[in-house]
């Protein structure tokens, strides 16, 4: 029988793995639902909103930001091109920023796309972030509010 410690090992070789691919957000489905719940149990990810996990170190204290920043544009172009496929792009102005290398996270994201319906919200909660992540469509447009 193998210890808690072996479980846990082992659940951590598996988001390793798709570490080693490049990424730092994932789908919940990526995971077995074992190995999900003992690496959000051990901290080593945390949930951005329903079906949407993060990297996260463990022993961060609570309300720490950095993960979420750090893997926040990575999330919004995954989120996205889950979502939208490729019908969709960020705002002239904030594009032009992150092509500036500008990529500090900013307090509104518009996503323009043609698939967007005008009342569908996204609430992206999480205990250690001070603020919701909350989204409306307008129209074709995605506003992002952080």
């Amino acid at each position: 029988m193998r210890s808690p410690s072996q479980k846990l090992a082992e659940s951590v070789a598996a988001l390793r793995r798709l570490q080693k691919e490049g990424g730092r957000v994932f789908r919940s489905r990526q995971f077995t639902r074992l190995d999900r719940e003992r690496l959000l149990r051990g901290g080593f990810l945390q949930e951005v909103t329903a079906g949407w996990l993060i990297s996260s170190a463990p022993g961060v204290r609570a309300g720490d930001t950095t993960s979420w920043f750090a893997s926040f544009w990575e999330f919004c172009a995954r989120y996205c091109e889950n979502r939208f496929g490729a019908a969709w792009c960020l705002s002239p102005e904030q594009s032009l920023l992150l092509h500036g290398e500008h990529s500090v996270v900013p307090k509104q994201v518009i996503i323009h796309t043609p698939r967007g319906s005008k009342h569908e919200t996204l609430h992206a909660s999480r205990s250690w972030l001070a603020t919701n992540v909350v989204s409306t469509f307008s129209g074709s447009s995605l506003v992002a509010t952080l």
